[in-house]
């Protein structure tokens, strides 16, 4: 079972500002818990594992530089959901802030969808590998927006546990 983990985003009585005061934290302990910090060390692999996948096919078509970056982001992934799973303060903090920041890539997917430039250097690119850009575009929608959503349920259950 995971344990509730305490990112440090309360802030004591008194303090001005913060992103503890913002989400409506301030001075209380656990940021998240169960099922959204479950949600979110899920993300963190499968992200590592979209990543892994791109490096994989990046070598397999010569490209060896973005192979390695693909490799160093897949390692950087399962390390922070290796540190989230294990409720490591700026892990689990980062975590929260970077579900927030996924709003804005679902946003820009949507508009992509809608009508984007489907020849810019990201879509050569997975052209370039045999990944349909507009299928890369939809699975990326559908990440950002469940990063979103556990963004947001998990402030919904830390606003219900607040006194």
């Amino acid at each position: 079972m995971v344990e509730p983990v305490d990112a440090g985003l309360g802030f004591p009585d008194g303090a001005p500002f913060g992103l503890g005061t913002v989400l409506g934290m301030r001075g209380q302990g656990t940021v998240m818990s169960g099922g959204p910090l479950r949600v979110t060390v899920a993300l963190w692999c499968l992200g590592a594992g979209l990543a892994a996948v791109t490096g994989v096919l990046s070598l397999a078509h010569g490209l060896a530089g973005f192979g390695l970056l693909y490799g160093l982001v897949a390692g950087e992934l399962v390390l922070m959901a290796r540190l989230t799973h294990t409720g490591n303060r700026m892990a689990v903090a980062f975590s929260f802030v970077l579900l927030g920041s996924q709003v804005v890539g679902a946003v820009g997917d949507g508009f992509e969808l809608r009508g984007g430039d489907g020849d810019n250097a990201k879509a050569r690119h997975l052209r370039e590998l045999g990944i349909s850009y507009r299928w890369a575009l939809v699975a990326n929608l559908v990440y950002s927006s469940t990063a979103a959503a556990v963004l947001a349920w998990a402030v919904a259950r830390r606003r219900l546990r607040s006194p």
